[in-house]
């Protein structure tokens, strides 16, 4: 770049390249269309044609509200409970099954945590996080990105599940 550009003395040393900064550069690289090369069509011309659009709407029909067999217990008894309480189009019943598939990996990982512990100790003596508390942690994220995606007013699924305790206000009294 030269110094006519305007560019600062240290990007002209450092040899940066900024695109498009003179003026000169902006009117050389801009081209004009040529107003032959988009031909121009009448109102008669453009209803005279064919004309289809590129999607039809049409009825869908729902796909078995049945739960996948792979599913828990819990989550099948979740998957009827949702599947009765809400219209599923096809693509929400994929994202409830993501759900449903998200929350029986956690408490998978979970159960193992709890058998293994949250650390493990590798070869060489070293103590890591267990490789299940990235799982747990991904699935449960994934859990509730797939009910918000959903956006269901419902209860969660487990049993046991209880709110978080309430916390005490950061503001001075």
């Amino acid at each position: 770049m030269d110094a006519s550009c305007g560019a600062p003395a240290w990007q002209r040393a450092a040899g940066l390249r900024i695109a498009l900064t003179c003026a000169k550069d902006v009117v050389r690289r801009t081209a004009r269309i040529p107003a032959a090369a988009m031909p121009r069509k009448s109102r008669a011309a453009i209803e005279a044609e064919d004309f289809r659009p590129p999607v039809r709407l049409v009825e869908s029909s729902p796909l078995p509200v049945d739960p996948p067999a792979h599913l828990s217990e819990s989550m099948r008894r979740w998957w009827l409970d949702v599947a009765g309480a809400y219209i599923l189009q096809p693509h929400h019943q994929h994202l409830l099954q993501c759900a449903c598939e998200a929350w029986d990996r956690k408490t998978e990982a979970a159960e193992i945590l709890r058998a293994e512990g949250l650390v493990i100790t590798t070869a060489r003596g070293a103590v890591q996080p267990h490789p299940c508390v990235e799982i747990e942690r991904s699935s449960r994220a994934a859990f509730m990105r797939s009910l918000r995606e959903l956006d269901l007013d419902i209860e969660l699924p487990s049993e046991n599940w209880k709110p978080p305790p309430a916390l005490r206000s950061n503001r001075r009294r």
